[in-house]
């Protein structure tokens, strides 16, 4: 499926500290998140997306918004 995306909307968190987008395949013990961005936004809410969710690639795909 050509051109296949994701986005998604984060609303909360603390200013001035980084937020880390990650990915999983699965769900399964042990989960291996991956990082796919990090930012430290002037603002929220704000919006990333994933143009990287190739049906064939992926069965499924999991999101988590991660602070230190």
């Amino acid at each position: 499926v050509p051109n296949v995306q994701y986005m998604m909307r984060v609303d909360y968190g603390t200013l001035g500290t980084s937020f880390t987008i990650e990915a999983a395949a699965n769900l399964t013990e042990p989960i291996a998140w991956t990082p796919q961005l990090t930012t430290n936004p002037t603002a929220l809410p704000f919006e990333f997306t994933d143009f990287d969710v190739r049906s064939a690639a992926y069965r499924q795909k999991f999101y988590r918004v991660r602070q230190p």
